[in-house]
């Protein structure tokens, strides 16, 4: 066995208290069920041959298609029968129906397998997974070793937590942060989804995200199996420090894009200037107004503009120098802001690549198949 598939083997999903805890994942280990297994509504197929337990639920399905994905799950039950041909012992459950006890919660091994078959319920146009979903797709795959259900996961969460060098646009998405079926509280899963899948594009926005939160971020949350899924010590801190060092680097940007130098068109001067000090005093007065310029709002910069000068005072040419999203002085320091997400937030995305590098394999893979 390679030290690679150990160590998927014995890691688990990540149920994190103040750091990270990780459960033995292999068959041997898996805790007895107290009561005996029920089998499950949406995974019983009747002729298949291979049951799953967890917990108190069993899930009959076909093995084939199964260990064709996930070398883990197939290395584990050669291990098994392997154990029962020497003992010449028969199948605890009779038959071909070779059985494995998993140490997963059962509504993360069904939304696994969600990922994999098509079960009594049909996901017809279900593009816009739940929190519990995808966290369990990428969790449980990370752990058995489907590298594709992996990647497509974090290719879902790349467009809602966009990698700093994405166009500032992309940066104004609706659901910018939260995922159709997120809530807010879960960009804390995200981060630590990142961390285990080593997807290290979704990091900075996933942190930056977490920081908006206010004091639930020390909190967390209770995920459907009861544990509860808060930040590693190391990542909370990031968050805490970062806001402030991004409120203070959006308080930098504020005043590059509002500064006293009007534009060399300006038709106004004795107008136009007194407008750029009646907008940073609105700046300087607004509780939270430079962490408003994470993106949080559409077009936050312009929103002061049109608050501060209502009846439009500003003369065309000093309006298109401050500029909206797409031009002017907004462009550029959104940019830069942009640029220094990864420094205010403490995380190195050196290996942003390695998800299109591993993409990239899989696409090699089939071909040669």
């Amino acid at each position: 066995m390679s030290d690679d598939t150990t160590d998927r083997r014995r890691e688990a999903g990540v149920q994190t208290l103040s750091d990270p805890l990780f459960e033995s994942s292999s068959s041997e280990a898996a805790p007895l069920p107290e009561t005996d297994p029920q089998p499950d509504d949406e995974f019983w197929f009747a002729d298949s041959d291979l049951i799953l337990v967890a917990g108190n639920v069993e899930f009959r399905v076909y093995k084939e298609p199964l260990l064709l994905h996930s070398s883990v799950l197939s290395e584990m039950l050669d291990n098994k029968e392997a154990k029962s041909m020497q003992n010449a012992s028969p199948q605890p459950d009779g038959g071909d129906c070779s059985k494995l006890l998993l140490s997963d919660p059962p509504d993360d091994v069904r939304h696994f397998l969600q990922g994999l078959f098509a079960g009594s319920v049909l996901r017809v146009g279900m593009i816009h997974p739940s929190y519990a979903e995808l966290s369990a797709q990428i969790r449980l795959g990370h752990k058995y070793g489907v590298k594709q259900m992996v990647q497509s996961s974090v290719d879902y969460l790349q467009e809602y937590f966009p990698e700093t060098t994405s166009p500032v646009k992309k940066w104004e998405f609706k659901y910018r942060f939260k995922p159709p079926g997120f809530q807010p509280i879960h960009a804390i899963g995200v981060v630590n989804l990142a961390r285990l899948a080593d997807a290290h594009s979704l990091l900075p926005a996933s942190l930056m995200a977490c920081a908006s939160l206010g004091q639930e971020l020390t909190k967390g949350f209770t995920r459907p199996d009861g544990t509860q899924e808060t930040l590693p010590r190391d990542d909370l801190l990031r968050c805490v420090v970062g806001r402030a060092a991004w409120t203070k680097a959006c308080t930098t940007a504020s005043h590059k894009v509002f500064q006293r130098t009007i534009s060399s068109d300006c038709i106004r001067r004795g107008k136009c200037k007194p407008v750029f000090d009646k907008i940073l005093a609105r700046l300087a007065d607004a509780e939270n107004a430079m962490f408003d310029v994470t993106f949080n709002a559409s077009s936050a910069w312009t929103s002061h503009v049109n608050a501060s000068d209502p009846d439009r005072v500003l003369c065309p040419w000093c309006y298109d120098m401050v500029g909206v999203w797409e031009s002017g002085r907004q462009l550029e320091q959104a940019t830069e802001l942009l640029r220094r997400i990864p420094e205010i937030f403490g995380v190195s995305v050196s290996d942003s690549d390695e998800r299109h590098v591993e993409s990239k394999e899989l696409t090699d893979s089939d071909d040669e198949d």
